[in-house]
């Protein structure tokens, strides 16, 4: 396949890891002449007050949403939980990686903690996530919920400094980077405690629905299991 493939994803680590893994598996069907673009997304820029007035997650696809449209770019490149229930019309969710572990994990700096139960009384917990927060507050009344945003070593960075006493991750990101190496206690939440969001732990991978030469390059890579159980969470959250 000798035709320019240009991608473009947000410019995280893990975002920049979840590119590598589309370009290898694009290389392994034929595709070597790939172009890839990282873009700062609006839903990294903006306030957290902002971010949920100014629409929440389509912040962070907005800008590589338009860039498909306009024919500047041929895919986009997303964690799938990051994608909003109603795309642009004239947008398509062409593949999705197989999907990695979806669990939630607990992350604090005491290595005796291995369960939410056993967190301290009326300790802080940060995430941005109302779905976290709410099963949090289910499970433990007392614990104070801080809202935190950001990339996922500056979520860490707050564990480390003691500004906060654990955070909740998405297990799969983690296990993207790999090269993470901090001296911290990671305890993954069993799925009768927390659920998952929809889409955890896949990557999808969005092109302009007209075209067909793109389509089917999605086609040979996407991964059928995945896409049905994702098919299954986004109609749901479409409904809700």
């Amino acid at each position: 396949i000798n035709k320019k493939i240009i991608i473009a994803s947000r410019n995280s680590t893990l975002a920049k890891k979840q590119t590598e893994l589309v370009i290898s598996k694009l290389k392994n069907i034929g595709c070597y002449d790939i172009e890839k673009i990282f873009i700062k997304s609006k839903g990294d820029k903006v306030s957290k007050t902002e971010f949920k007035k100014l629409g929440g997650k389509g912040l962070f696809t907005e800008e590589i949403d338009k860039l498909i449209i306009n024919n500047k770019i041929h895919l986009g490149v997303h964690s799938a939980k990051d994608m909003p229930a109603v795309l642009n019309k004239r947008l398509s969710i062409g593949a999705y990686i197989k999907r990695e572990d979806v669990r939630d994990i607990l992350i604090t700096k005491d290595t005796n903690i291995k369960k939410i139960i056993q967190l301290p009384k009326n300790c802080t917990l940060g995430t941005s996530s109302p779905r976290r927060a709410a099963y949090i507050k289910f499970l433990r009344p007392d614990i104070q919920i801080i809202e935190i945003r950001g990339n996922i070593e500056t979520r860490i960075q707050k564990v480390l400094n003691e500004k906060i006493f654990a955070i909740i991750l998405a297990k799969a990101g983690l296990k993207r980077i790999k090269n993470l190496k901090y001296e911290l206690n990671f305890c993954t939440i069993p799925l009768s405690q927390i659920l998952p969001a929809p889409g955890q732990g896949a990557i999808a991978i969005t092109y302009k629905k007209d075209n067909i030469f793109i389509k089917r390059i999605c086609k040979k890579i996407d991964c059928p299991e995945t896409r049905i159980s994702l098919n299954a969470e986004r109609s749901l959250i479409k409904k809700i």
